[in-house]
């Protein structure tokens, strides 16, 4: 990914989950933010280890300047019930998700989206045909495309 601001100062966080025991994983250890015990709409969270990935989020970035935007490939938003808030209004979000992803089903991430954008969030939701849990070549230009988008309106 190659990316040449036209103007102004860039700082790309690309935060990697500790690694942990996951219960939906055999209780083997994988990077996780939080324990996860399912992956169906009505599954019970981690809310501890939810709110803990919270607060290194808001660690991370607490003494940056601005927040430019949040890009969210293959996920969802855990806890959704307890989120409000938690997401600036004014603070842009790329959603990329596969339609045949395996790890995090697609049906969570348009859930996600949906209640963004009921929430009146500058949310961007792109669906890519045919694709798992992986990235492609195609999701790297959104995410290009995205970020140039962000550093234009910031300067």
């Amino acid at each position: 990914l190659e990316l040449r601001p036209k103007s102004g100062h860039m700082k790309i966080i690309l935060p990697t989950a500790p690694t942990r025991p996951v219960t939906l994983n055999g209780g083997m250890e994988t990077t996780a933010w939080a324990d996860i015990y399912g992956l169906e709409a009505d599954s019970a969270e981690d809310a501890k280890g939810w709110g803990l990935a919270f607060e290194r989020a808001e660690e991370l970035i607490k003494n940056e300047y601005q927040l430019g935007g949040v890009i969210a490939l293959s996920t969802w938003l855990p806890l959704m019930n307890r989120f409000p808030g938690a997401v600036g209004e004014r603070c842009p979000i790329l959603m990329v998700h596969g339609t045949e992803d395996e790890i995090v089903r697609y049906s969570l991430g348009l859930r996600t989206n949906a209640l963004l954008d009921s929430m009146n969030r500058d949310v961007s939701f792109v669906a890519v045909q045919g694709m798992g849990h992986t990235v492609s070549n195609g999701v790297i230009e959104e995410c290009k495309k995205f970020i140039e988008g962000a550093v234009s309106r910031a300067s």
